[in-house]
């Protein structure tokens, strides 16, 4: 890369930067700035390009290692599992037995499911 154009991507990478800062829209900063919209985008893409082969480049010279291990120090106080509706162990409230048919009822049940299911056992 030319002096030239490494000057000059210095001075749009401020500009852009700039540009930024101001949180003006692109078209306003231009108009304001005495910059078309066509350098500032052109110039946009080619930071945006040098900055692309520069990634690229760093990460085919680094060694990235595929397997690796943390070590997790343990906790200075002991977890305890608080119980809740999700962990204790559900028991139904009822349990329906008609022939060969067993329906366990838990008290969560709506109501009119139970209404529903009643009717079709004693349908049977």
């Amino acid at each position: 890369m030319s002096k030239k154009h490494e000057f000059q991507l210095q001075r749009w990478k401020l500009l852009i930067e700039d540009r930024i800062k101001s949180g003006m829209k692109v078209r306003d900063w231009c108009d304001a700035n005495g910059v078309t919209k066509d350098a500032y985008y052109y110039w946009l893409a080619k930071l945006r390009e040098e900055h692309y082969e520069e990634a690229v480049q760093s990460l085919s010279t680094e060694k990235i290692s595929t397997n690796t291990f943390v070590e997790l120090p343990m906790p200075k106080q002991s977890c305890q599992i608080q119980p809740t509706l999700q962990n204790v162990i559900h028991q139904p409230a009822a349990v329906i037995q008609k022939d060969s048919i067993r329906m366990e009822i838990f008290p969560e049940i709506p109501a009119l499911l139970l209404e529903q299911l009643l009717k079709a056992v004693g349908d049977v």
